[in-house]
């Protein structure tokens, strides 16, 4: 029985990991996280441009930084939320560049 029990912790302790590794990028406050080792992701006020495409039901994100391309993120968020949430962060000078998919 102690076997058993040993087992279900195990996988269940693999189940949370492997949670956190799939779902450990986005935005948070002064930085973009890239994954779930970034412990310094990219400060906002260091991005140069950010191109977003508008497909169906995702928006591909990516940012320019010293004139390299950096990963590419997907969301599902409406894009007036991440407009609203970026323009105050970003630095002046930063550009945002819209893509529509018509397909």
């Amino acid at each position: 029985m102690q076997d058993i029990i040993q087992r279900v912790r195990s996988l269940l302790a693999v189940l949370v990991l492997l949670s956190f590794l799939l779902d450990a990028k986005g935005f948070s406050e002064d930085r973009l996280i890239l994954g779930p080792f970034d412990n310094k992701g990219i400060l906002y006020q260091d991005i140069d441009k950010i191109a977003v495409l508008l497909k169906k039901d995702e928006l591909r994100l990516n940012y320019f930084k010293n004139d390299r391309r950096g990963k590419l993120l997907t969301f599902t968020i409406p894009l007036e939320e991440l407009l609203a949430f970026l323009a105050p962060r970003l630095n002046e000078e930063a550009k945002i560049e819209i893509l529509v998919d018509e397909e």
